[in-house]
């Protein structure tokens, strides 16, 4: 009689609802020296199908075998993480030894291996909440550390593998866990919205479409192109489930933004369900999306067709609704979030952009508003406020917006008091030219604030600038657009950086804040990092 081989993990029929997604009678099955990779367009599916294998958390239905073992429910199946105070150094002590199970998500947040050959304690010393792909540019040192990891596993569970990193830097990442495999005879199971990934590392892919409730394997082996068939059918019919609004500022971009209701929609397909929100004036985009979302519970995505005020209008719409997410077809002047991500013709791809995988990332709580960007005062909030006075004239306004404001600033707004606290840090406690706390990169249009931020690494990017002389500010200005500020020594002397979660401003009567470029008047102001605040669609 033929051996029945076991597969090294079984997931049977599981069930459990949240209210992010939903898990319906799901079923996998690893054979040993295997991988499989689940395509997911909803990272949450993910993350709640990662904590029930890790024994984070339990199914409601269903059972999990790793080698024919029940594991159900069982805790530390990932290994345990205990994080304990020494000196004045915060260290992380990982026990992987007894898990069956290894996940690369244990190296996340860590930055440098220390020397052992123990497996059952290795010790790691902690930089902040950085996420894995940040940690470094050197591809063989992360490949290493992860390496490190594998020496006594047969499973690898990997959950959003190389998400931030860039093409040339996932291949090479792919190759060494395919080599990693390889000479191990590792088996892997991959959870990933990324489809070049799911083909990459899956000798096996499982679309899973809308809660994980798609039945559709796909084989792989050599035919890559009819794969991406597959994969792009299956999604098709996932993406006509949801609902596609596109608001639209009709003021933005000198009227360019209503364009879209005749010459971009034409080309979507008629399974795709979409309409066009034309917005009134300011605030009304934030009011109509709230309005909609506290009445319609199923899966919705906003387009904020218009600048960086459409945008920061529609995170606030859909910040605390879980069904929601957004993109940007950008109208607007400005369009400083997008180049975070790419191109701003990346985005003007309307069949793309509805066929956009979902990623979270970051935003940012100002007292009780969301800013997804870059929230500014002093020089900036003033520079911020005449823009939005210039903006529809012409010369002096549209692109030519912010340099305009920069010039009327250098008149009138040259010296501005706060006290401005970093996670308890005093930062600046008087006089100073400007501040800015960045979740994104860019302001103005063109001025690279932050070049250390990313939209997902869990961290507010604050920069403080002590007052100058007008002469030193004309000066050195090009050298903040392009981003060189942070090493360039000529601003040691009066410039700070600090990459934190919490800031704090006091100031006095009349002090203004900008918002994603919206000047709100406020004399003290707490800004929190919410990490993964909202879903946020990225065309290829």
């Amino acid at each position: 009689m033929k051996k029945v081989q076991i597969p090294i993990l079984e997931v049977s029929n599981i069930v459990k609802k949240t209210k992010k997604a939903q898990l319906e009678g799901i079923s996998i099955s690893v054979p040993s020296g295997d991988s499989l990779a689940i395509l997911c367009k909803n990272n949450d599916v993910c993350d709640i199908m990662f904590e029930i294998l890790s024994g984070a958390i339990k199914p409601e239905k269903g059972k999990i075998f790793f080698k024919g073992d029940d594991v159900t429910g069982t805790k530390n199946n990932f290994g345990t993480v205990e994080r304990k105070r020494r000196v004045s150094k915060r260290k992380t002590i990982i026990d992987i030894a007894s898990a069956p199970i290894i996940h690369r998500g244990l190296v996340r947040n860590m930055a440098t291996l220390l020397a052992t050959k123990e497996l059952s304690s290795m010790e790691l010393e902690e930089y902040g909440d950085k996420p894995y792909s940040s940690l470094t540019d050197n591809i063989a040192a992360r490949g290493e550390i992860f390496a490190a990891y594998m020496c006594s596993h047969e499973l690898i569970v990997i959950n959003e593998p190389f998400d931030g990193l860039a093409e040339d830097e996932r291949k090479a990442e792919i190759s060494r866990l395919a080599e990693l495999k390889k000479s191990r005879k590792l088996s892997l199971l991959v959870f990933t919205n990324n489809v070049e990934t799911a083909l990459d590392l899956g000798d096996t892919v499982m679309v899973a479409d809308d809660g994980l409730k798609s039945k559709g394997m796909i084989a792989v082996c050599n035919n890559k192109k009819k794969a991406k068939e597959r994969i792009s059918e299956l999604y098709q019919k996932g993406v006509s489930n949801m609902k596609h609004i596109f608001i639209v500022n009709p003021a933005s971009g000198k009227g360019n933004a209503s364009q879209i209701r005749y010459s971009s929609l034409s080309s979507l397909g008629k399974d795709i369900k979409c309409s066009v929100y034309l917005t009134k004036g300011r605030g009304d985009a934030e009011q109509y999306i709230k309005k909609y979302l506290s009445t319609h519970a199923n899966e919705v995505r906003f387009y904020a067709c218009g600048g960086d005020g459409t945008i920061n209008e529609v995170v606030n719409g859909i910040a605390t609704f879980p069904q929601a997410s957004m993109s940007v077809y950008p109208c607007g002047s400005g369009n400083d979030l997008i180049k975070c991500f790419g191109n701003k013709e990346d985005f003007l791809d309307i069949i793309s952009l509805t066929n956009a995988r979902e990623m979270p990332i970051d935003i940012m709580k100002v007292n009780d508003r969301f800013c997804i960007n870059v929230c500014h005062f002093g020089f900036d909030s003033y520079v911020a406020k005449k823009m939005d006075e210039v903006r529809s004239k012409k010369i002096i306004g549209g692109k030519n917006a912010y340099t305009t404001g920069v010039v009327m600033g250098l008149a009138k707004a040259m010296k501005n008091q706060a006290l401005i606290e970093a996670d308890g840090e005093v930062i600046c406690n008087g006089d100073f030219l400007l501040c800015t706390v960045a979740n994104g990169r860019y302001v103005g249009g063109q001025y690279k604030c932050a070049p250390k931020a990313y939209v997902n690494d869990g961290l507010l990017d604050i920069c403080v600038s002590d007052t100058v002389s007008r002469t030193k500010f004309i000066r050195l200005v090009k050298y903040y657009a392009e981003g060189t500020h942070l090493t360039d020594p000529r601003f040691k002397d009066f410039l700070r950086y600090r990459q934190c979660k919490h800031v704090e401003i006091t100031a006095g009567e009349g002090f203004c804040i900008s918002l994603d470029g919206e000047v709100i008047p406020m004399s003290r102001a707490v800004i929190d990092i919410i990490p993964n605040g909202i879903k946020f669609a990225l065309p290829e």
